[in-house]
């Protein structure tokens, strides 16, 4: 059975177990620059019934808006607003630590418009003004990484006791058949040398398997979908990794579904742990 198939099974029965879902896009949804079969199809069916329903991506560089037309040039439907990304999850962060409107230090990019001004803080990326910040934020893409490190690094001498927040935990990202560095590699880089110091970063992850990000999806699904008694059990997370996708849903207490389309093989799938086991496989969305 595909997913699409257990899906319209479930919305059958008179009181369905599962009301909403979370998507994963990469070997989900998509592969490369393609729809996987059936994607756009089902996801038209489901907005169609107003199905409760977003994406969750660790992509913090790019706006909600930018990674939904990605989605759309590989010839999957998707808009901003159905768009979660772990940079979105700044706002639980800030809310959860009293933050709100303080002054933080960006290393890189970080949404455009910013996921830390969508949060409510104020943004800085002036290395002279690092020491007026309340914590540093990982961001990702081509910057001058050297120099924002090493100010890093100085920045935690001087206050050990901050945050580094790191929206994306994941280590790199396919390109091209090559690797492009992730915000995690980095923070994790910044935590070695600070260690060597004598300093014990506290790091702060906001994106998948992490539970932040999906904190913040049923946030949105209640209040969009106006469904305040939603509980974390009636939601499926939707993906193919299982060191992200599943292992996050479980940790978060939702049920997982993963997709044999992407990364996992069926050896991976037999080896994982408890933690990281699905609670269903399909061999396709569709």
């Amino acid at each position: 059975m595909n997913f699409q198939d257990f899906w319209l099974s479930n919305i059958s029965e008179k009181n369905p177990p599962y009301k909403a879902l979370l998507f994963d896009v990469d070997g989900t949804l998509v592969s490369g620059r393609k729809p996987l079969p059936g994607a756009e199809n089902f996801l038209q069916l489901l907005r169609k019934n107003n199905t409760p329903f977003c994406f969750l991506t660790n992509d913090s560089n790019h706006s909600q808006a930018e990674k939904a037309a990605c989605m759309v040039r590989s010839q999957v439907t998707a808009y901003g607003h159905e768009v979660i990304s772990c940079g979105n999850a700044l706002k639980i962060f800030a809310e959860k630590e009293k933050l709100t409107g303080s002054k933080v230090f960006v290393m890189g990019q970080c949404g455009n418009p910013g996921y830390a001004e969508l949060a409510g803080l104020i943004s800085c990326r002036e290395i002279s003004e690092i020491d007026q910040c309340s914590f540093i934020i990982a961001g990702e893409g081509y910057y001058d990484f050297l120099r924002n490190a090493e100010a890093a690094v100085n920045y935690f001498c001087s206050y050990p006791d901050r945050k580094l927040v790191v929206p994306n935990p994941d280590s790199f990202w396919p390109n091209n058949g090559k690797v492009g560095f992730c915000a995690g590699a980095e923070a994790r880089f910044i935590q070695g040398m600070l260690k060597e110091l004598g300093i014990d970063l506290q790091i702060v992850y906001l994106g998948k398997p992490h539970t932040m990000i999906y904190e913040y999806a049923v946030d949105f699904l209640k209040k969009k979908f106006d469904l305040p008694d939603l509980q974390k059990s009636e939601i499926i997370m939707v993906g193919d990794l299982l060191d992200s996708d599943i292992a996050g849903a479980k940790k978060f207490g939702c049920a997982s579904a993963l997709m044999m389309t992407g990364l996992t093989t069926p050896e991976m799938l037999a080896k994982a742990p408890p933690e990281k086991t699905p609670d269903m496989v399909f061999d396709s969305i569709a």
